[in-house]
């Protein structure tokens, strides 16, 4: 038997309809799991989402079947941009949620969006990176430590939001090392998150020069304001429970950084497809002997009421 710890899901999803929009077009959603994207119908979400949405109420249950407490609800532009319900979520069960915010880097209105929607329960910033799901894809010539993206970091700042970068896998545009080093380096009071444990898909998994890509990703969670995020990565290596891969870059994660600088999430509903949600928590709380029963709860729990203000509210 586990030892009980408290489980936060640092990193999952809730969406009213998606109505996104990525590199290869307009994404909305379809039937049983399945969405229009482009020209394309694409599985997306678990079939027992029929109208291929995944409302809070479902999560509720997700949640409560497998002893999670707190959740941080996260968007991406594929999905769609939901900061009012979101907002509503944080605001209707403050001691169960708090949220992240949306904007698109270039819209004139980013700034004035973010003071629009930032609240106590709702205080971090998202940026997804990725060329497929997110904002390289859209503006291929973005860089995250652009001039441009001065006057939202300086609102981050003013606001004392923390920060979700995803990068996408090693080799994509939103692969940005050097810029996030910028970043991080010239905001050193504000707490990132990078997600996905660096992105290390099944396809690049010996894959010399991803690895040492990554490698340099991750060795920016030694830094004081720089968290590393687990959510996705059993789906990513597309690998069956339980999950020895993981384990191994669990470990090596933990000799790199330490359990204090990881965080925990499902990623779900997408992961949902592949991985049960009580298998996700289990690669950490039941599969990963080499941590302490300490070191999990930091993982599951205690990082992400560390980096995350609005977990602290209710």
């Amino acid at each position: 038997m586990h030892e009980e710890i408290p489980i936060i899901d640092a990193h999952v999803h809730v969406i009213p309809t998606v109505r996104g929009r990525n590199r290869f077009g307009k994404v909305v959603s379809g039937r049983c799991g399945c969405v229009n994207c482009g020209a394309e119908l694409v599985p997306m979400l678990p079939t027992t989402c029929v109208d291929s949405n995944y409302p809070v109420e479902s999560l509720f249950e997700l949640m409560d079947r497998s002893g999670v407490k707190q959740a941080v609800l996260l968007q991406n532009p594929t999905l769609g941009t939901c900061n009012e319900y979101i907002g509503d979520c944080t605001q209707r069960y403050p001691d169960r949620f708090c949220g992240v915010i949306q904007i698109d880097p270039r819209d004139p209105l980013a700034t004035e969006t973010i003071r629009q929607f930032v609240s106590p329960q709702h205080h971090t910033l998202k940026m997804e990176m990725s060329f497929d799901w997110g904002w390289t894809g859209l503006y291929p010539d973005f860089r995250i430590d652009s001039a441009e993206m001065d006057g939202i970091w300086q609102t981050v700042a003013d606001e004392g939001l923390e920060v979700i970068i995803d990068p996408g896998p090693p080799g994509n545009l939103g692969y940005q090392v050097e810029g996030f080093d910028a970043l991080i380096s010239r905001m050193p009071s504000t707490r990132f998150v990078l997600a996905h444990l660096g992105y290390l898909p099944a396809d690049q998994l010996s894959d010399t020069v991803a690895l040492k890509r990554r490698q340099s990703l991750l060795e920016l969670g030694q830094r004081d304001n720089v968290w590393l995020g687990l959510s996705a990565v059993p789906t990513l290596l597309e690998e069956s429970y339980p999950c020895p891969e993981v384990a191994r870059l669990l470990r090596e994660a933990v000799g790199l950084v330490g359990a204090e600088k990881l965080i925990w999430g499902s990623d779900a509903p997408v992961t949902l497809n592949l991985h049960t949600y009580q298998q996700l928590i289990d690669t950490v709380r039941c599969d990963s002997d080499f941590l302490s029963a300490t070191q999990k709860r930091r993982i599951l729990h205690d990082n992400a009421k560390t980096v995350f203000r609005g977990l602290n509210n209710q």
